[in-house]
C-alpha cells in the first residue's frame, strides 16, 4: 500500500510540474470559468458565489501569507548589509521578481487557484459529507461489534480491498482537482461517497495482527 501512496504523490507532483509548461495561464482561467457556470446552473447563484468567494478569501490568505514573510526575510537581510551589498541584493530581487512573474510560473499560480477553487467546492458538499460519512462508520462499528459477539471471522480480504479502493479515491481524487478538465460538482461528490463506503468497509473488516 505504501509504494501505491508514493506512486500516486509521484504522479501528482509530476502533474503539478508539467501542466504549467504545457498549458498558459489563460487555459486554466477558462476552466474555471465553465466550471463556475456549471457551479451556478447546479447550485444557484448564491451558492456558487459563495464558492467563489471562498476561494478568494483562501488565495488572498495564502498570498498575503506568502508576501508577508518574504517582506520580513528581504527586510531581516538588507538592514544588516553594507550599501554596496544592499545595491547587489536589490538587483538580485529584481531578478528574482522577474523569474517569478513569467508565463510558467503565472500558470503554476493560475493552476492552483483552479484547485482552490474545486476545493471550495468539495467545501459545498461538507455538511453532506460529514453526515454521510460519520452514519457509514458508525455502521461499521456496529457491524464490527456484532460479528466480534457472534464470533464472526472477520474478512482480511475485504479489509485489503477497501483500504486499496480508499487510497485510489483519495489519489485519483486529488490528480483529478488540478487536472484542467470540466468537473461536475457531482464528481466531487461521488469521491466523497466512494471514500466515505470504502472507509465503513476498513472498519467493518479491521483485524489486529496476531
Amino acid at each position: 500500500m505504501r509504494y501505491l501512496v508514493l506512486g500516486a504523490a509521484l504522479i501528482l507532483t509530476v502533474i503539478v510540474l508539467y501542466l504549467p509548461a504545457a498549458h498558459p495561464p489563460e487555459r486554466f482561467v477558462a476552466q474555471l470559468r465553465q466550471e463556475h457556470a456549471i457551479n451556478v446552473a447546479y447550485w444557484g447563484v448564491d451558492p456558487a458565489h459563495q464558492i467563489l468567494d471562498r476561494m478568494l478569501d483562501w488565495k488572498a490568505a495564502l498570498g498575503d501569507a506568502s508576501i508577508a514573510k518574504t517582506e520580513l526575510k528581504v527586510q531581516a537581510v538588507t538592514d544588516a548589509l553594507s550599501p554596496v551589498d544592499r545595491a547587489v541584493a536589490g538587483e538580485m530581487a529584481k531578478a528574482a521578481n522577474k523569474l517569478w512573474h513569467n508565463a510558467y510560473f503565472r500558470s503554476v499560480e493560475t493552476l492552483m487557484t483552479l484547485a482552490l477553487y474545486r476545493v471550495s467546492v468539495l467545501m459545498q458538499w461538507w455538511p453532506v459529507g460529514v453526515l454521510l460519512a460519520f452514519a457509514l462508520l458508525f455502521d461499521g462499528f456496529v457491524v464490527r461489534i456484532v460479528r466480534s459477539r457472534e464470533f464472526v471471522q472477520l474478512n482480511p480480504e475485504m479489509f485489503g480491498l477497501c483500504l486499496l479502493v480508499l487510497i485510489m479515491t483519495l489519489s485519483a481524487t486529488l490528480i483529478a482537482v488540478v487536472l484542467p478538465v470540466t468537473l461536475h460538482p457531482l464528481t466531487l461528490f461521488v469521491a466523497v461517497v466512494v471514500a466515505s463506503l470504502a472507509s465503513r468497509g476498513i472498519v467493518a473488516n479491521y483485524h489486529r495482527r496476531a
